[in-house]
C-alpha cells in the first residue's frame, strides 16, 4: 500500500504560507516607487485609515505602476 505523503493540513499551511508571501510583496511592491510610503502607511491606506494624500499616492500611483510591473 502506498503512503500518503502530503495531508490536507499541509496543503492548507503551503497555501496560507504563499497568500501571506503574496500579500508581502504587494504590500513591498506598492511602498516602491516614486513616492514612497513606510509600510504602515500603506496598510493603514488598505485598512481604510489613510490621509487623502496617502490615498492619492497609493491609488492612483503606486497601484497602477504596480500593475504595469507585473505585465
Amino acid at each position: 500500500m502506498i503512503k500518503q505523503r502530503y495531508t490536507v493540513q499541509r496543503g492548507i499551511l503551503v497555501n496560507v504560507v504563499l497568500i501571506v508571501l503574496i500579500l508581502m510583496f504587494a504590500v513591498i511592491s506598492m511602498n516602491s516607487g516614486k513616492m514612497n510610503l513606510s509600510p504602515q502607511e500603506v496598510l493603514n491606506v488598505l485598512l481604510g485609515n489613510g490621509t487623502g494624500k496617502h490615498n492619492l499616492i497609493l491609488f492612483d500611483f503606486e497601484c497602477h505602476e504596480s500593475y504595469c510591473r507585473s505585465w
